[in-house]
């Protein structure tokens, strides 16, 4: 379209002059054109937003344009501006596009687009969008631009654009994301090293946690254990016909158990307060007097005192007494404890499962671990004030010493060796358990554990890690066993025997104490009823009474009962029994003790139970 630049300035001077707007006729009055031409003039300034219009009903009023022009915007932008017209000259251009792309005005102006071959690479990726712009369709793309101020993010948008002369070109916006892609990256990389860290640290927890759980199950295992070998040999135990005491510092009894009824013929409220004077026969009073005072003068355990005492129907008594002696929780001596009749070990065994188990729960519920770093020479530079709990060290005392410093010379040697070996190279333990010196002199020991500590460069510069007490644990394994063991030595060198039977009287448990009775090996009864035992013509009777028994389980007391030895002999036994339940209080059998009282030639009778 060929435009005549003069008619377009009478065209916006007349819109200058009558601000309230003008229609197509009125222009065409005042510059003096048909309304036809003054038409596609307007169509024209309306396009290059020279002119604004307006509709009013049917008729359409145009407007000087109050818009500030393209020309005088491009000054302001920070966006990086160019227009070209359609064959792709240079129409216009800001400064700060100049600026960026290092050019001069006089470089541009009028120049075809593609013929700056110092972009020529940019300029055809940029082709396809500028073409479509031309054709009509506003686009937007990124690119990356490498400059000589550096290299540089825009998103250019392609504008298509209608001149004054009503020709068509494009306008392209350039505007700099550079610091949001920076932005980006650097929250892209940040977001990488913390997924690294995150899966570290997720790693870290998982193992830790896994190693928690196998320690608490171990521990639950052990608690278990404890629980059911105390429970099953105490229930043993307590079922041998033997008399528990206590007496005070003073040697009054306080505590007497009831089966002094049954050795005495006292109650035990009779001996509650009164010392044993009261109670000796007068041939051995005197001996026995003195035998007391000196064990109240030097406290110390005893075993197998003979005492000489008066049943309650005057004939005497000659007993065994074991003692243990008390102290109260400042150390001081308040008395004895003991039992008549050789059951000291189970006391005693009693009383250590039970101080062990309190241990055993105290470490469990209360586990602090010593943290320590160390140089490549085994040097501690840094230790927690736990250190002072566990081996008696303030944590100054222990930096600037080596692990070897606090151990025994053939400890401290071995360990050496492995410090050496790591130090040439090799990979250091997961896990160590070693013994360290308390400033005591006592041995602690200890589980370590460590992972190698890196210098700036990378190298291994020392070792940190985590020291836990397991002390207490090696003790409280060493005194189960012990306990345990001295519990079965109990029971296996009492001279009756003791035995267990299940719900259907068949024997579950026999002491090895059977052999010497009755001369069959213990294996021989397990699995088999009581019954099988005994002369033929004594089942009848025995049944009927044993049948009541498990009908209404309760302690029963037979005190004559045949049974056959592996001879062919009968042996008369007496035989005492309590009923034993599982921890729901379901009944699982009978436990008990048969005595062979064969010599004290009693007077036969039929076996019953009472």
């Amino acid at each position: 379209m060929d435009v005549n630049r003069k008619e377009l300035s009478a065209i916006k001077e007349a819109l200058r002059e009558n601000s309230r707007g003008m229609t197509i006729t009125e222009l065409s009055k005042a510059v003096g054109l048909n309304r036809h031409s003054v038409a596609k003039y307007t169509e024209v300034l309306v396009a290059a937003g020279h002119v604004d219009m307006r509709s009013f009903g049917p008729s359409k009023v145009y407007f000087l344009s109050q818009r500030v022009p393209i020309s005088a915007m491009l000054s302001f932008s920070s966006d990086l501006i160019i227009t070209l017209d359609k064959d792709l000259r240079v129409k216009n251009v800001n400064d700060r596009f100049l600026e960026i792309m290092n050019l001069s005005r006089e470089q541009l102006l009028n120049k075809n687009i593609k013929n700056f071959h110092y972009h020529t690479e940019y300029i055809l990726d940029l082709m396809p969008s500028i073409e479509a712009a031309l054709g009509g369709k506003d686009t937007s793309v990124e690119l990356f631009y490498q400059g000589r101020t550096g290299d540089r993010y825009f998103v250019m948008k392609s504008l298509p654009t209608v001149f004054e002369d009503g020709e068509t070109g494009v306008t392209l916006i350039l505007s700099d994301i550079t610091e949001k892609k920076q932005a980006e990256e650097a929250l892209r990389r940040e977001r990488a090293e913390l997924e690294i860290r995150v899966k570290e640290r997720t790693a870290e927890l998982e193992k830790a946690n896994e190693k928690l759980k196998a320690e608490i199950e171990q521990r639950i295992r052990s608690e278990q254990a404890l629980r059911e070998s105390e429970e099953k040999y105490r229930n043993l135990v307590e079922s041998i016909s033997d008399v528990s005491w206590e007496i005070d510092s003073a040697g009054r009894f306080t505590y007497i158990s009831p089966r002094i009824k049954d050795m005495m013929g006292y109650e035990p409220a009779d001996f509650i307060g009164k010392t044993i004077e009261g109670f000796l026969a007068p041939g051995h009073a005197r001996d026995i007097i003195d035998n007391v005072a000196q064990i109240f003068a030097d406290p110390k355990h005893y075993s197998l005192q003979e005492t000489h005492v008066l049943h309650r129907d005057g004939h005497e008594i000659i007993l065994e007494a074991n003692g243990t002696v008390l102290y109260d929780d400042g150390g001081n001596f308040r008395g004895y404890r003991g039992v008549i009749r050789d059951v000291t070990a189970r006391k005693q065994a009693e009383e250590a499962v039970r101080r062990a188990e309190e241990k055993y729960r105290n470490l469990v519920e209360d586990v602090n671990d010593w943290i320590w770093e160390c140089d490549l020479t085994g040097q501690y530079t840094y230790s927690s004030p736990k250190v002072y709990d566990i081996l008696g060290y303030h944590p100054e005392e222990v930096v600037g010493l080596r692990s070897i410093d606090l151990m025994a010379p053939e400890k401290a040697k071995k360990m050496a060796e492995t410090i050496v070996a790591t130090q040439q190279g090799g990979t250091p333990p997961q896990m160590l358990e070693v013994e360290l010196l308390h400033k005591d002199g006592r041995t602690i020991f200890l589980e370590v554990s460590g992972k190698p500590i890196s210098g700036e460069q990378g190298a291994v510069i020392g070792f940190r890690g985590v020291a836990r007490d397991v002390t207490e644990k090696k003790h409280i394994e060493q005194a189960l066993l012990e306990s345990e063991s001295r519990l079965r030595s109990t029971i296996e060198n009492v001279n009756d025997i003791v035995w267990e039977m299940d719900r259907e009287a068949k024997f579950t448990y026999v002491s090895p104490k059977v052999k010497d009775i009755l001369g069959y090996d213990p294996e021989y009864y397990l699995g088999r009823v009581i019954v099988e035992f005994m002369p033929q013509e004594d089942v009848p009777h025995f049944s009927e009474g044993f049948g009541r028994i498990f009908a209404n389980p309760r302690p029963y007391s037979l005190e004559h009962m045949r049974m056959f030895h592996r001879s062919g002999r009968i042996l008369s036994m007496e035989v005492n029994g309590s009923p034993f339940y599982d921890e729901n209080g379901q009944f699982c059998g009978f436990r008990g003790v048969t005595r062979d009282i064969t010599n004290r030639k009693l007077v036969s009778v039929k076996p019953g139970i009472s």
